[in-house]
């Protein structure tokens, strides 16, 4: 009884991943998204195959079911939009890096900034860790803050270790 809103939720993932997979491929070659399958550790002479290439872009498809079943399963409120917003933040980081291979820093300023409205916005922060009987406390300090005529409340150093 308690399993089966599981199981629904299960099958949608499964059927709209089979679905997405095949037409995210066909992205993936369009937009030569494509990694070289080594044969043995060497890169194979002709890459004329088929069989060689193999598409990237497979966080595309991922982001895509997740975001689909998260506003299924908790609607739309303001911490799933955040959220959303978040996913396709890293989704579009990732695309592009699958495209055109970006360096690090440029992934790290997708990432940062799709954490950062979580934390900010969407008030998500790690303030304490429980290891074993230790207890890690990271709220040492609270400020608030007016942006755009909305109150922000930060904590240090927990928002920080949160966004890093």
């Amino acid at each position: 009884s308690k399993l089966l809103p599981v199981l629904a939720h299960f099958s949608v993932a499964l059927v709209l991943t089979a679905i997405l997979t095949p037409a995210v491929s066909k992205l993936a070659f369009k937009y030569k998204a494509l990694d070289i399958k080594l044969i043995n550790g060497i890169r194979p002479s002709s890459l004329d195959s088929m069989d060689n290439l193999i598409p990237r872009l497979g966080g595309l498809g991922v982001a895509i079911v997740f975001t689909l079943l998260m506003y299924l399963v908790y609607g739309f409120n303001p911490f799933t939009l955040i959220l959303g917003i978040s996913v396709s933040i890293l989704t579009l980081g990732g695309f592009l890096d699958d495209i055109y291979d970006l360096p690090a820093w440029a992934q790290f300023v997708f990432q940062f900034i799709a954490v950062l409205l979580i934390v900010v916005i969407g008030g998500v922060r790690i303030e304490t860790i429980h290891i074993a009987s230790l207890n890690i406390d990271f709220v040492w300090t609270e400020y608030f803050m007016n942006a755009f005529g909305t109150l922000f409340k930060i904590v240090l150093p927990a928002d920080l270790i949160t966004i890093f």
